[in-house]
């Protein structure tokens, strides 16, 4: 990417190269910035070499990174080991760290994850609610309705197990006290 001058004269001009992490010695970013620490698990590595970059990765973030940098930089390589290696690994890996746990950005995903666990688990509780309330409403209108007016037909037991509105139940509930027989406390249904 090339700044210029609005005369044309160039004045500041960016250059990159596209490196391919997993090509790439740990050797070469354990040499670069703290920057580039939490990169190193994704280099060309192999699993039992982890521990030890690992054990390299703090020796250098205590050396040479501010102390309120140090939860980021762990974070950083938590999540991006999770792009490569299983849960149990990472976990296993960055179990002692602490400082990361009590990163902003760490508790931030944390949050995001009980949040979303709560609202799944909120929708799943309410769709579980109204299935067993359904099912307790037509339990006793069945019961009622039978001390009133009989066993119901096999029809009338078909229809009333495909209701699923707690509105038609209240309202049949109420009918239930006015009508004489299972047709006619299913009739406003039809």
């Amino acid at each position: 990417m090339n700044w210029k001058l609005p005369g044309g004269k160039q004045y500041l001009a960016f250059e990159y190269e596209v490196m391919r992490l997993w090509q790439i010695s740990p050797e070469t970013l354990l040499k670069g910035g703290i920057g580039t620490l939490p990169l190193l698990p994704l280099t060309h590595v192999t699993e039992p070499e982890l521990p030890g970059l690992i054990d390299d990765m703090s020796l250098r973030f205590q050396r040479e990174a501010p102390q309120g940098d140090v939860a980021s930089l762990w974070t950083a390589t938590f999540v991006l080991m999770g792009l490569e290696y299983r849960q149990a690994i990472t976990n296993q890996l960055l179990q002692g760290v602490r400082s990361m746990r009590e990163s902003v950005t760490y508790q931030a995903i944390l949050k995001e994850g009980r949040d979303a666990g709560r609202a799944e688990g909120r929708k799943e509780g309410r769709e579980e609610g109204l299935e067993k309330g359904r099912e307790e409403f037509r339990r006793i209108l069945l019961a009622q309705g039978a001390k009133r007016f009989g066993k119901p037909p096999l029809k009338i037991r078909k229809t009333i197990e495909t209701i699923n509105d707690p509105v038609v139940f209240e309202r049949l509930a109420v009918r239930l006290l006015d009508v004489n027989s299972w047709t006619d406390l299913l009739a406003e249904l039809d």
